[in-house]
């Protein structure tokens, strides 16, 4: 796959490309891919964002140290376009944004927020606050498949992520199913589980007009969000 850090590699020729198990490469690599792929030209995506999150992904993590997202899987083209994006991005806990013009591949990780801070100044009219998940989309387990590296590289079930303190909060076992059929290691698998189970208890949403100084914001941005009223 083509990777923009490497001075050697030219866009435009496959011939000078390497292999690479980085999923942030890997899903570059397809969503530009015109024969099986989106077929989006390399233009349209913030490069300086993929090069960063290509690094972000090849970090060491862990003691044994291990790497932080790898891909290992196989894109079948019998399946959709949008469904192959799906399980590229399943390695990484991952999504893709638009913003400034430009698509970005996001891995999952922490990102510092951003220096303006949303608060009375910025909101203008209704300002929403909902503090719990619906019950029908909440949950304080998950569980799934991955595809083991040490069982001949077959559909298996990683040991479920869950939590007594979340399952007491609720009242009850709720179960998210994830699958993770680009991750081959049980330790990577229980990881990107418990990353999702994390999220889980992110449970407050926010809805409110803003004026023009919100448009220092992008999409996907973190921020900082005070308020008097609703004691924030």
């Amino acid at each position: 796959v083509y990777d923009p850090r490497v001075g050697s590699h030219s866009e435009s020729n496959p011939a000078t490309w390497a292999f690479s198990r980085n999923p942030v490469l890997c899903l570059f690599d397809y969503l530009r891919n015109e024969d099986f792929g989106a077929g989006i030209p390399a233009s349209e995506f913030d490069e300086a964002q993929i090069e960063s999150a290509a690094t972000f992904c090849d970090a060491s993590v862990g003691s044994p140290s291990r790497i932080r997202y790898v891909c290992d899987g196989v894109v079948n083209t019998g399946q959709s376009i949008r469904q192959n994006i799906k399980n590229l991005l399943t390695c990484m806990n991952g999504r893709i944004t638009y913003a400034g013009g430009k698509l970005r591949i996001e891995p999952a990780e922490y990102v510092t927020p951003h220096d303006v801070t949303l608060n009375e100044d910025i909101i203008i009219g209704d300002f929403t606050v909902t503090t719990k998940t619906p019950r029908q989309d909440n949950y304080n387990s998950v569980k799934g498949t991955y595809v083991s590296e040490h069982i001949n590289y077959i559909k298996t079930e990683y040991p479920q992520q869950s939590s007594s303190v979340y399952e007491a909060d609720d009242g009850g076992l709720h179960t998210l199913n994830l699958d993770l059929p680009f991750t081959t290691n049980t330790i990577r698998a229980q990881r990107l589980a418990k990353i999702v189970l994390l999220k889980s208890r992110m449970q407050s949403r926010i809805k409110a007009k803003l004026n023009a100084k919100a448009l220092d914001y992008k999409l996907g941005d973190h921020v900082y969000v005070t308020n008097e009223k609703f004691g924030i």
